[in-house]
């Protein structure tokens, strides 16, 4: 754009060039005033937590609650259910029908926190029993995953998850299991698949499981009720 400038003693004014600064007089924008988040609060925080923002501490706290109302229980039994699933490689639970209602009614960022939330409780009191064999981290957040895919009606339920998340002492036990059956007849001795399960039934015995507090891992000491 064009502006005259004219100054005492001069014989005319003068036309100058000066561009437009329209933009330097609007307002400026307001500063970023959030908290750097270093990380979640728990490896089973939900994909809308993780990949966007952070849940703010009315939100962590909204969903503690929730955690220990009545109409979550089932909630917290189905929880408890699908880890003690994992743990020993058992069919994963079927998502009950007044849990599949509540978790459609939830928003989703809420009951999303509400599942970490029960997850994480479900696994405080089994932490100590399986941290020597893989970390509870891990664990809480395939658990999570799993319990997010069937409560969105995703396939799985019914079905066992895998030996990922069962120790080693426990897994011996399931070939054995195979082995010998309860309420059948015993192996042939001559088989390959009997011979096979004598090799797991004394790597089975080599394991020490006076060592393992197998009560913190399948009896959590919170109540799911």
């Amino acid at each position: 754009m064009c502006r005259e400038v004219f100054a005492d003693g001069m014989d005319r004014p003068l036309r100058i060039r000066v561009p437009f600064g329209g933009a330097w007089e609007r307002q400026p924008s307001a500063p970023d005033r959030s908290v750097p988040v270093r990380g979640r609060r728990s490896a089973a925080c939900g994909p809308v937590c993780v990949s966007g923002r952070a849940c703010s501490l009315i939100e962590l706290r909204s969903a503690d609650l929730l955690a220990g109302a009545p109409e979550d229980a089932w909630l917290r039994i189905w929880a408890e259910a699908l880890v003690l699933a994992l743990l020993t490689n058992r069919p994963l639970p079927v998502v009950p029908a007044p849990l599949r209602t509540r978790w459609a009614a939830l928003d989703q960022r809420l009951r999303e926190c509400l599942l970490a939330t029960a997850v994480d409780r479900s696994l405080r009191g089994r932490a100590v029993g399986v941290r020597a064999f893989y970390d509870p981290q891990a664990l809480s957040a395939a658990a999570a995953a799993t319990a997010l895919t069937l409560l969105d009606g995703g396939k799985g339920a019914g079905l066992p998850p895998g030996s990922e998340w069962v120790i080693p002492q426990l897994q011996w036990l399931h070939e054995v299991e195979r082995v010998c059956p309860l309420n059948g007849g015993p192996p042939d001795a001559t088989s390959q698949f009997a011979f096979t399960g004598s090799i797991s039934l004394a790597r089975c015995r080599a394991y020490s499981f006076d060592s393992i507090p197998f009560t913190g891992i399948f009896a959590n000491r919170g109540s799911a009720l």
